[in-house]
This record gives structure tokens, sequence and C-alpha cells, in this order.
């Protein structure tokens, strides 16, 4: 983690971008592919949050928006039971 609170920035993939469309809308693409588009307050947000940010954390933002936003524990819920009732059973 760095001093900001953020997760070291070589983690991020740096190959998200964005278009604001005539009509109010954004499209986020990765690697120049549409991945989603934003229409309205959610535009309007994305927008807000992007505005005067460093590549890192626009990329962070474009990230989130998409979903492709990895948390860190996926390797660690593959370890877990599947359920509470399951652990429960086992003790």
């Amino acid at each position: 983690m760095t001093k900001s609170g953020l997760p070291d920035s070589s983690k991020f993939n740096t190959n998200f971008s964005f278009q604001c469309l005539k009509d109010d809308r954004v499209t986020i693409l990765m690697d120049n592919r549409p991945v989603t588009h934003l229409k309205g307050q959610d535009a309007a947000r994305f927008l807000s949050r992007v505005a005067g940010n460093n590549h890192d954390l626009q990329q962070l933002e474009m990230a989130k928006a998409t979903g492709n936003f990895k948390r860190g524990n996926e390797k660690q819920s593959a370890k877990k039971p599947k359920s509470v009732h399951e652990q429960q059973q086992k003790d």
C-alpha cells in the first residue's frame, strides 16, 4: 500500500480509457474495446470523480465502474468453506 491508502499503482491495469459522448453519456473502454456505458447521474458522478485526478486514480475509478476491480481476497475466499452452516457441521 502507498501512503495515500491505495494499493500500489503497479497492480492496476492501466489499459482503461473513457470517451464522453455528445448526449452526455460516457463509454469506458478497456484495450480500446467498449466495456460499459454510463448515462445520466452515473455518468455525471463518474466524470466528477475522475476530474482533476492523476492517471492511477482515474484507472481505479474506471475499474470500479466496470466491475474489474480486484479486492485482494480472491485466494482467501477459495480456501473458506462455502457457508457458515458447513463450517459448523465440520466442528
